[in-house]
């Protein structure tokens, strides 16, 4: 028998009239009604009434649970921002250390070929002169008489 039946039968205990006088409720058939009744509710009643039984417990684990949640997404917020903010931070850092990097290297390529230039401007000098040793010995020897040439 489902619930609503149990319930009209228990209606009709309650309400029927019998002749002119009323019928005498039978608070035994009421009991075995009430007893049916309870025994076919669904879990879900019981379950209901559980949580109304217990609802303040339930909103406060319910309440918590939602902080606990909250503040873990703060944390994790700020988290993200310390990590955006010390990624920031690294990448200019970054970009300054290659700035003056190349700074650097600007100037040492401009040192090397001022070297560089110095160097072969000493190494042209000497075989300027080094040439002009070699003229004058070529000349020196093609301006000398032969031996066998007594002209």
């Amino acid at each position: 028998m489902d619930v609503f039946q149990i319930i009209s039968l228990l209606e009709s205990e309650l309400t029927e009239k019998r002749g002119q006088l009323r019928k005498k409720v039978d608070a035994g058939a009421c009991y075995e009604l009430c007893d049916r009744l309870r025994h076919s509710l669904p879990e879900s009643i019981e379950e209901a009434n559980f949580i109304l039984a217990n609802k303040q417990k339930i909103l406060v684990n319910a309440d918590t649970a939602a902080k606990n949640t909250i503040r873990e997404a703060e944390d994790r917020a700020t988290h993200l921002l310390d990590n955006a903010e010390l990624r920031r931070r690294s990448e200019q850092e970054a970009r300054r250390l290659i700035d003056e990097t190349n700074v650097k290297c600007d100037n040492l390529v401009q040192r090397t070929k001022e070297h560089l230039d110095g160097v072969f401007k000493d190494l042209e000098q000497f075989l300027v002169s080094a040439l002009s040793l070699i003229r004058r010995n070529r000349d020196e020897l093609n301006g000398m008489p032969l031996l066998g040439n007594k002209e």
